[in-house]
């Protein structure tokens, strides 16, 4: 395994600002990194899990109805907790979900003195940035991937057993600025766009209400790092331009702030 595993919980119409995390990634990183993306759509690991729902029902509040547990938020929720077993217990890894962007070198993350914890995360509740010491999860009491496909957990589960077992640590607020709390210029290195209904990617215009995003500073950060990635020819533009809801929001945007909006040269 490479030395330096960073896996993405993503679904296929969240590819946008998957594209943008990736690139924002391997912008500031000092070494090469490897990245794996947990995509149903993928296979192998990431196929034939119970999530309680059918797959593509993001967002669905409900219970298991064979295990009573809560289903999945996401198409990813529990994908998380198998990055230990594929990363062949071994080394540590990093997880992250796909609605984020890197803004600081995250080799920085991968070497944080971990403090015998064999997580970090910003707290028990909030896992959507972790540094997994891998080696610690090869043990009897935490289920194997098989398990995991089958048993129809609910991520509250996963994170119960590992607070029962004191496998959490304090990870700094610096990797993970949620929309915005915490930013600073020289302090923040990774931003979390958490709230699904002001993510500027827009994934899910059938399913959400999207608005404006409260911290303005935000869309600008994100929309730095698009429009680096449409100048260098990095990301598929004929899908760019079927995403709708995120077109309107980027003409929002150039127009507020004075920029030619990607519309003019389709």
């Amino acid at each position: 395994m490479s030395e330096y595993n960073i896996y993405i919980g993503t679904e296929p119409r969240m590819w946008l600002g998957l594209e943008v995390l990736k690139y924002s990634i391997h912008k500031y990183a000092s070494k090469p990194v490897n990245i794996i993306e947990m995509n149903y759509e993928n296979g192998g690991y990431w196929e034939g899990w119970d999530m309680g729902r059918e797959i593509g029902e993001p967002a669905k509040r409900g219970y298991n109805a064979k295990t009573g547990s809560a289903v999945w938020f996401t198409d990813f929720s529990n994908f998380r907790w198998a990055i230990p077993e594929v990363n062949n217990f071994e080394g540590r890894a990093i997880y992250l979900d796909f609605d984020e962007i890197v803004k600081g070198d995250i080799i920085e993350l991968f070497e944080f003195d971990m403090k015998d914890k064999p997580v970090l995360s910003l707290t028990p509740n909030e896992t959507s940035v972790m540094l997994m010491d891998c080696s610690k999860f090869n043990n009897d009491w935490f289920p194997k991937i098989d398990q995991m496909k089958t048993n129809g957990w609910s991520i509250r589960q996963y994170i119960q057993l590992l607070v029962n077992n004191d496998y959490f640590g304090n990870l700094p607020t610096r990797w993970n600025c949620l929309d915005g709390q915490f930013w600073g210029d020289d302090y923040t290195k990774l931003v979390h766009y958490t709230a699904m209904n002001t993510q500027p990617h827009r994934p899910y215009p059938d399913k959400l209400r999207y608005h404006r995003h409260p911290v303005p500073y935000m869309e600008t950060i994100w929309f730095d790092e698009f429009y680096e990635m449409v100048e260098n020819g990095l990301l598929d533009m004929d899908a760019v331009f079927k995403e709708t809801a995120f077109l309107e929001l980027e003409k929002q945007f150039t127009t507020e702030h004075g920029l030619k909006s990607i519309c003019h040269e389709k």
